[in-house]
């Protein structure tokens, strides 16, 4: 979900959609040591786009931006800042 006006962005993923080139790069990933994904199926980051007036949504392209918000992955939650691409 992404709020054009505020810049609210929101995303789940499914664990277990990660791929690996190989089979057992995928299975160790699931595994209980790693990311228990039968446990944690889903990883969520809820927060924002802070510098939205670098995005023109009337012209099609890419844009560099920087996010921050809340990144739950194997039941932990933690504030994270990061740079992205809309």
């Amino acid at each position: 979900v992404f709020n054009t006006k505020t810049g609210a962005l929101q995303f789940v993923i499914l664990v277990k959609s990660f791929q690996f080139k190989k089979t057992a790069m995928q299975e160790h990933f699931n595994q209980k040591e790693y990311m228990h994904s039968d446990l944690f199926p889903k990883s969520e980051f809820k927060g924002t786009i802070t510098d939205l007036s670098k995005v023109d949504f009337k012209k099609d392209g890419t844009y560099p931006v920087s996010v921050e918000g809340n990144l739950t992955m194997h039941g932990v939650t933690n504030k994270i800042k990061t740079n992205g691409t809309v």
